[in-house]
């Protein structure tokens, strides 16, 4: 069973390298990015990532490198989502939760057997709240 699906954008060009004879191509010249650079904290435009199994409380399960993926993308999506203005995730607007819930389904789909949408957005929203707590946190700490 696939992990991901990847979908390319419309933006995305492919470029061939004929330099060492064999046809490779390549979406992204990495060459830019400096020594530490990395993609780790942005939300994956291309991927579409596949939960098997979801536990009693609505968490992703298997498979385990899902589990930190889950996370992550969270992180990205809180931060570019929800304002910071907000200090308890409690007092976010309903439309500012379903367009993270909403962005959740896009990202991550979720197995048939054992799926109860309610269980799933419950379980996403509290991971939500504390990506926000962490995120404001980390801003304070550092930046006041």
């Amino acid at each position: 069973m696939p992990r991901s699906l990847d979908y390319p954008n419309e933006g995305d060009e492919q470029v061939a390298d004929t330099s060492m004879g064999t046809s490779s191509t390549s979406t992204k010249d990495r060459s830019n990015l400096k020594r530490g650079q990395h993609e780790r904290h942005q939300i994956s435009k291309k991927k579409v990532f596949a939960i098997h199994k979801i536990g009693p409380k609505g968490e992703p399960l298997a498979p385990k490198t899902i589990i930190g993926t889950f996370s992550n993308q969270y992180l990205c999506i809180v931060r570019l989502k929800v304002p910071i203005t907000y200090s308890d995730w409690r007092k976010v607007p309903k439309d500012i939760k379903d367009t993270v819930w909403g962005e959740v389904k896009r990202q991550f789909t979720y197995p048939v057997q054992g799926y109860d949408e309610d269980k799933c957005q419950s379980h996403a929203l509290f991971i939500a709240g504390k990506a926000l707590r962490n995120f404001r946190s980390m801003l304070n700490r550092d930046y006041i």
